[in-house]
């Protein structure tokens, strides 16, 4: 009996070890992940300025100078 609680106790840093190392993975996932997501919503936005761009520049004429203006 005395030598199985000892046992326990031996192992109990071990066992807190390997607790602090899941939870500190789980953070490090959520972070890949939130990383993940930020980069993904950034290309998005990215691409959708590019696509105003695209769209406004086209109606410039080749001067870059708007018929109005002239």
């Amino acid at each position: 009996m005395l030598a199985d609680r000892a046992l326990a106790v031996a192992h109990e840093p071990l066992a807190d070890a390997f607790s602090e190392i899941k939870v500190q993975t789980r953070i490090w996932k959520l972070n890949v992940e939130s990383a993940i997501i930020c980069s993904a919503l950034m290309r998005r936005s990215n691409d959708k300025k590019r696509s105003v761009f695209r769209s406004s520049s086209a109606s410039l004429p080749i001067s870059g100078v708007p018929a109005k203006m002239k």
